[in-house]
């Protein structure tokens, strides 16, 4: 039982900080767009780094979706073959 408690505090620590890594990416995207308005830096480098910030926030979505996908999957599973937890 104690395992299987410790499995899913892990599912909400991964999902949870997959969430804080997007919202991060937002929010560096956001500092940049403003700095680049401000023309403290050029547009290009602006448009680099918030391309990799979005592709960053991308591949933090894909692997939280994974992750709460299986742990539903589970919890289906587990369901349909009449186990408890």
């Amino acid at each position: 039982m104690e395992l299987v408690i410790l499995g899913w505090a892990l599912v909400f620590a991964v999902v949870s900080a997959g969430v804080f890594l997007v919202a991060r990416a937002l929010i560096q995207i956001a500092s940049l767009v403003y700095n680049a308005y401000e023309k403290r830096i050029d547009s290009r480098t602006a448009t680099r780094e918030s391309a990799l910030l979005a592709i960053g926030s991308i591949v933090a979505l894909l692997a939280t979706a994974l992750v709460a996908a299986t742990a539903i999957l589970v919890i289906l599973a587990s369901l349909l073959q009449g186990n408890t937890f």
